[in-house]
């Protein structure tokens, strides 16, 4: 297993197989995370657990509190997921594979603190543990993070944060005094200065700093020093430096300082003896790996240490890295002894008599003078390749209980097996998961950092584009991040690309060579590295190794017995020599080089005679492997599929090998009984790209028709979620000729079920009802109740689409689904439930849809289906105004939908991304992702998605005031609506429509929109569309002068606003019938009425309702002739108009202002809100605006009044523009209105 790295000092980071770990969605999960880690193997009961997390929850709530919070770690830590063992009563973390600096920090302490010294400042073991300990502190444990609802939480960290930091000042203290007393005077500055950094006030930590820059000469600096502390005291205590200080100060000033050396403190050791090579190349990559092996061989206690890896793997790199820094911590040296070319007891001893002095003589024998010369020693010997002297193992045990000072770092391929050894086993390095990262990005992987590091040395000027990172990539994934072969691959760039540097090790082994002479003899090529392990190998070891390389990546114990002559202690054995690693238990895998390797000595020993054909191995593997697989299918689509999509994703690696070789030699039956279990795999695990290629190609093989249908319509559901329509049509005609030509009602319904859905996602809703209808009666016929339930849910969104109630078919697939216990389908059709809840605004129904969606995805593992269920919980969470909670998910589907190729789900949600700026007026993100989401759009021919978003962009142009460009782009959505007979969004696009000409002052045109809308949103039942519509036509009814139908429309409209929770529309239409009852009675209940609703449109934050109730509410009060109540409702009106999109929406709260100033003999006040309201006009009409006819009316008045040559003109405009209006509505009252308004000066003739 990876080590799960957690920091904790100075903030929260984990990071996993060297990528940092995201997505724990809350501090109280990284502070759970932290808990647990550092209480590790001690168990928790989990009422205990909950109460500290949650005290002030009910404690059913608190439990289900946890349950998610455990749920959520195991999911982000992924593979070290399994280290948080959850039982009924109990939670702990296991100890293994994990790391923490604060964990580190505590035991390098504890080491120190229970080590057998004179004091811990004259100490040099104890120092190097300091040092390594204060290294690791930095910033108090997890800065930044507060619990304020968990009292007895924030109460553990507070005490950790104090435990840490009065430890870590200890620690700098001891290591000040040390090297004060040393004479490494700035090295103790630096130990004091970081003391000051931690805590400014800590006197003592000042003087040593100024004194030991005095010390070493700077007297300046001292002083300044001294300046610094007395500022710090006065500034944060009010008191001056204390007699100590100030008479340290004196010295300083005076020249007579001089070093407080006690008679007790150590002597200056002497320059430490070692033998250590100087490091050849940087070690990357290794990090965690070096501070864990420093901790252990500063442990008394771990006495014998072995590295252990392949070769190649970088032990004897690692190995000089640890024991470089150890040099000072052993008085007796750290000594490097390669053992390459020894081969018995007697030649380690000569290797190591000679590095280290010692001369032997004829007698005794020589391993005796060995262990008397190290006895008395405090040393550290680095045992160099031991693994062909593993027969002398044993004497190590001898010689470590002599010499009670020693310690044995050993390097091997192979474990020694002594009950003293503390193994750290070394894997490659990482390389990115994805296929093309980008170039700045390799740095992130330390196997690609280490490429390009070798890279660079052999060319200076290397660079990488988007081609070669691609291909960098694939070169670490092909040796598996092995760093000899990495390092050897990055030789080769002189001459070779990167790209063709990949092509060559996957078709020869032996590419990866150099010639270098300084390289040792078994590390100049990758097969010299094998070759030289397969020679320590006994035989029979050596046939198991050849006979397993048939294994692609992981297997198991079980699959290795049934498919080779595997024996239990072979396998152990090839285990110990770090030929096959243990993934977990029962779980091995080979180096993908090595397995290359062992394949052509299969075929060597095989031409020999000293191994069975290999292609019979390959036989049983793939019979094997594909049985496995169809075992797995009905599991697949029952109560706990991720059981079975974990083990088949174990052996997916497997599972290919032995698909090909089945293909190969057209063994059809084999594949027809894996076809169901490798397809719903897929489907599971989101992998549809590789389920559309590898049917493909299975297709282009094939013979049997049978089996020919099933893959068409296997293709054509891969190819649905990839967007690819064209081909989903092609394969899935295909298979309907085929089914009706065997007169297979199954696959017919199966094949008109994807013709449906394609037409449908195409927006074609009346021919993907045809193809359903079609469908579900053979799928009946056929007895398949879980194909028939597939249908109705698919027709569920077509009906919807269609201006039907879809969700009684969603119903009946729900019940079959679970009646089936197919976890996967029933939570797919919840997330349809959620999706046409969405539709009906019933926003607590989408909630509790899709949250419990959500965690049947999650269970699941499914990214596809989790990224869909993500942005319709996305949509509810905007809808109630929770815009960062919708981002989150949304980011989160983006993700989702991009790691599996799945374009709809990432046009979806960056649309919905887009909606959310655009609801921010964050305009310039808003298109951005617009267009983002359109190029795919229109990329993949999604064409409902590319109606939507033209819809988009045609409102935010509209924002922008491109009133011409948004009635084009809303055009184009309608027309695309309409072709699609897909009448819900026909209804939103006349809606929008209808905005965009009344915005251009084309309120005839916008009249004719309005209608058409609410008509059609009320066959289809959408009564938020119907609530806005009828509010706008009931407003355009009063402009016309038809109050009758005005009223009529907007009490329907209010009545449908409050049904489906619409509060925009609600207030909209409710301000609109105050102020009708205020014209036509002028009472107060009206102004009471207008005043409730702004203040209630204030606390929903509907910003656009306020300021409409605000202008009606200053208008009526204008009336009432109270203005300076008047005036506060139209300015504040005003400046939320100001706020918003659109200026010409400030026209209506202006020209209000602009009568009011002038009814109070404010003529230049009134003459500067005119100003405004002219220059927003320009030579255009009044547009926007519910009632143009007031403002024209009130400007030309307050024009005409002052005696502005401009009033003849402004009377001009508006009479021929609403003139022109009125002319759509030969009935209509609208010259009634302005003849009441303008008077006679209507009938004058001057326009």
């Amino acid at each position: 297993m990876t080590t799960l790295v957690l920091h904790l000092f100075g903030g929260f980071e984990a990071r996993l197989a060297d990528r940092p770990l995201q997505g724990f969605r809350s501090v109280k999960n990284e502070a759970l995370l932290a808990y647990l880690a550092l209480t590790a193997n001690r168990s928790h009961l989990r009422p205990a657990l909950a109460g500290l997390l949650w005290p002030e929850e009910p404690e059913d709530a608190a439990r289900r509190n946890l349950r998610q919070a455990l749920f959520q770690l195991r999911r982000v830590l992924g593979a070290a997921g399994s280290a948080v063992i959850v039982d009924q009563n109990t939670v702990r973390f296991a100890d293994t594979d994990i790391w923490t600096d604060a964990g580190a920090f505590n035991h390098l302490f504890h080491l120190c603190a229970h080590h057998e010294h004179a004091g811990l400042d004259r100490c040099a073991s104890c120092m190097m543990r300091c040092a390594e300990a204060v290294a690791l502190y930095r910033g108090e444990f997890l800065q930044g993070l507060f619990i304020d609802d968990s009292p007895a939480l924030e109460e553990w960290l507070l005490m950790q944060r104090e435990w840490f930091h009065a430890r870590c000042m200890e620690m700098l203290d001891a290591l000040a005094a040390w090297h004060e007393a040393n004479a490494e005077f700035q090295v103790a500055y630096r130990y004091a200065q970081r003391q000051i950094e931690l805590d400014p006030l800590r006197e003592e930590a000042h003087r040593r700093a100024m004194r030991v820059l005095a010390l070493a000469g700077q007297r300046s600096a001292a002083l300044a020093a001294y300046e610094t502390c007395w500022r710090w005291l006065e500034k944060e205590l009010g008191v001056p430096p204390s007699p100590e200080t100030e008479a340290l100060a004196a010295q300083i000033r005076s020249g007579t300082i001089t070093p407080t050396l006690s008679s007790s403190a150590p002597e200056r050791p002497p320059a430490p003896l070692h033998n250590l090579p100087p490091l050849s190349t940087s070690l990357i990559g290794r990090e965690n790996e070096l501070t864990q092996l420093r901790q252990w061989l500063l442990d008394s206690t771990r006495r014998l240490i072995t590295l252990t890896g392949p070769g190649g793997v970088g032990k004897t790199l690692l190995s000089l890295a640890a024991a470089t820094a150890m040099r000072g911590a052993f008085a007796d040296g750290v000594w490097f002894i390669s053992l390459a070319g020894s081969d018995d007891l007697d030649a380690l001893v000569i290797a190591v008599g000679r590095e280290m002095g010692l001369n032997l003589q004829p007698a005794p024998e020589p391993w005796r003078q060995l262990v008397e010369f190290l006895a008395p020693r405090e040393a550290l010997l680095i045992l160099d390749n031991f693994e062909h002297l593993l027969s002398a193992a044993e004497r190590l045990s001898e010689l470590l209980m002599k010499a009670p000072r020693l310690k044995l770092l050993v390097t091997s391929r192979a474990r020694l097996n002594l009950q003293a050894e503390h193994v750290l086993s070394l894997s490659g390095l990482a390389w990115p998961e994805e296929a093309a990262p980008l170039p700045e990005a390799l740095q992130q992987w330390s196997g690609t950092r280490l490429f390009l590091e070798c890279a660079r040395r052999v060319d200076p000027n290397f660079v990488t584009d988007a081609s070669s990172a691609s291909a960098i990539a694939a070169i670490c994934r092909l040796v598996n991040g092995m760093p000899l072969a990495i390092e050897l691959a990055a030789g080769w760039v002189e001459i070779y690309t990167c790209e063709e540097i990949a092509q060559a090790i996957r078709s020869n082994l032996d590419f990866l060579a150099t010639d270098r002479s300084d390289a040792p003899l078994r590390q100049r090529s990758v097969r010299a590295a094998f070759d030289y392990s397969w020679r320590l190998l006994r035989p029979e070891e050596q046939r198991m190794l050849a006979q397993l390389s048939v294994f692609r990546g992981e297997f198991s114990r079980n699959a290795a017995l049934a498919i080779t002559s595997a024996a239990l202690p072979t396998l152990t054995a090839l285990v110990r020599q770090s030929l096959l690693q243990v993934v977990k238990p029962g779980r091995f895998v080979m180096h993908e080089l090595l397995r290359q390797f062992a394949s052509d000595q299969a075929v060597r020993l095989a031409g020999e005679g000293l191994l069975p054909a290999i292609e019979d191995a390959y036989a049983r593997h793939a019979h094997y492997y594909l049985q496995e697989l169809a075992s797995h299918a009905q599991a697949l689509v029952g109560e706990t599929p991720q059981q079975s999509a974990a083990a088949i994703a174990a052996d997916l690696d497997n599972i290919r090998a032995a698909w090909r070789w089945a293909l190969e030699h057209r063994e059809e039956a084999l594949l027809a009984r894996a076809l169901e279990g490798l397809a719903r795999f897929y489907e599971l695990r989101g992998l549809h790209q590789e389920a559309a290629q590898r049917f493909r190609e299975t297709l282009d093989v094939v013979q049997n028709e049978r089996l020919r249908a099933a893959l068409q319509i296997e293709q054509a559901r891969a190819c649905i979620t990839l967007a690819r329509y064209d081909d989903a049509i092609t394969v899935s005609r295909a298979a309907l000729e085929s089914a009706q030509r065997m007169d297979d009602s199954g696959l017919t319904a199966a094949a008109l079920l994807q013709l449906g859905l394609v037409a449908n996602v195409m927006g074609d809703a009346p021919e993907a009802e045809r193809y359903l209808e079609q469908a579900l009666p053979l799928a009946r016929a056929a007895g398949d109740t879980a194909l028939s339930a597939e249908i109705l849910a698919a027709q569920a969104p077509v009906r919807a689409y269609l201006g039907q109630d879809g969700s009684p078919l969603l119903h009946e697939a729900l019940l079959i689904y679970r009646k089936l216990g197919n976890r996967r389908r029933e939570g797919l059709t919840l997330n349809d439930l959620a999706m046409v809840a969405t539709r009906t605004h019933d926003w607590d129904a989408c909630i509790r849809y899709a949250s419990a969606a959500l965690e049947v995805a999650r269970t699941l593992g499914e990214p596809r289906f989790e990224s869909m269920t993500l942005n319709i919980l996305a949509a509810a969470h905007a809808e109630r105004g929770d815009y960062a909670e919708s981002d989150r998910a949304l980011l989160r589907s983006v993700h989702l939908a991009r790691s599996i190729g799945y374009q709809i789900g990432e046009v979806n949600a960056l649309n919905s991304l887009g909606l959310n700026h655009l609801e921010r007026h964050e305009r310039h993100q808003a298109r951005d992702y617009f267009e983002q989401a359109l190029e795919i759009a229109r990329r993949t021919n999604y064409r409902r998605g590319i109606g939507v978003l033209l819809a988009n962009l045609g409102n935010l142009a509209c924002e922008e005031e491109e009133y011409v460009r948004s009635e084009a782009l809303q055009r184009e959505a309608l027309e695309i609506a309409r072709a699609a007979e897909d009448r819900y969004f026909v209804a939103l696009r006349l809606s929008s429509l209808g905005d965009v000409r009344r915005w251009q002052g084309d309120y005839a045109g916008a009249f004719q929109c309005f209608r058409e809308a609410a008509e059609l949103a009320a066959e289809l039942g959408a009564s938020s569309i119907e609530a806005k519509a009828r509010a706008d036509v009931g407003l355009l009814w009063h402009l016309f002068g038809e109050e009758a139908r005005c009223e009529q429309e907007l009490n329907r409209s209010l009545l449908l606003a409050r049904r489906s929770q619409s509060v925009g529309s609600e207030y909209r239409a409710e301000a609109a019938l105050a102020w009708l009852a205020f014209s036509r009675e002028g009472t107060e209940s009206a102004v009471a009425t207008l005043r409730n609703i702004a203040e209630r449109a204030r606390t929903a934050e509907q910003t656009a309702a306020e300021a409409q109730a605000l202008s009606a509410l200053g208008a009526a009060l204008i009336e009432l002739g109270d203005y300076d109540a008047a005036e506060a409702a139209l300015e504040r009106s005003l400046a939320l108009r100001r706020a918003l999109p659109g200026k010409l929406m400030t026209l209506t709260p202006l020209a209000h202002l602009a009568d009011l100033t002038y009814r109070s003999a404010r003529h230049q006040d009134a003459m500067r809100l005119l100003e405004e309201m002219l220059l927003i006009l320009g030579d255009g009409v009044v547009g926007g605006v519910d009632d143009p006819l007031t403002v024209y009316a009130i400007g030309w008045r307050v024009l005409q009044s002052v005696g502005d040559a401009r009033s003849s003109s402004f009377l001009c405009r508006g009479r021929q523009h609403l003139l022109k209006q009125a002319s759509a509505f030969p009935g209509a009252k609208l010259q009634q209105r302005l003849q009441a308004l303008l008077g006679d000066s209507l009938l004058l003739d001057f326009c």
